[in-house]
């Protein structure tokens, strides 16, 4: 069965912004509108939405590598038990996230982004960050950045 645009933008609302997993927007479209949707249904719309994001992502990274000056930073989080990192690359206008199972330089040169920029990163003291040959400058204007410096 082929699903209409609304309906996969409520799958991707529900899921990518409201973070609510694949059992309960099933249930959601079965409660609200008797409409039977599967897991997989769910599954299959977002990886479309993604591989459809793909000259979009592209696109951004091209600006992130462009820039003059990037912020980066990761966090860990855990996924199914497990803990994984969340790598972020920001611009003022420009964001790319990737989740790895590394922290370091690992994932960094499989991410990709930071082994090719060439202008100034903005970054915690995280050592693997020096490991680029672009400038580096230390974050100290936010709180939780001075908190490196106590």
């Amino acid at each position: 069965m082929q699903y209409g645009k609304g309906l996969l933008a409520q799958i991707i609302y529900l899921n990518q912004y409201q973070l609510i997993p694949y059992n309960r927007i099933a249930e959601y479209f079965e409660d609200l509108y008797s409409l039977k949707i599967s897991e997989a249904t769910i599954f299959n719309a977002l990886e479309t939405i993604f591989e459809l994001l793909g000259p979009a992502e592209q696109a951004t990274i091209s600006k992130l590598l462009n820039a003059k000056t990037l912020h980066v930073d990761e966090t860990g989080m855990r996924v199914e038990g497990k803990r994984r990192w969340l790598h972020v690359v920001s611009t003022a206008f420009y964001t790319n996230y990737n989740w790895h199972v590394k922290r370091g330089s690992i994932a960094t040169e499989e991410i990709g982004i930071l082994p090719r920029f060439k202008g100034t990163m903005v970054h915690d003291f995280w050592q693997p960050y020096y490991h680029y040959g672009c400038h580096h400058t230390i974050s100290i204007i936010s709180a939780s950045c001075k908190a490196f410096l106590s």
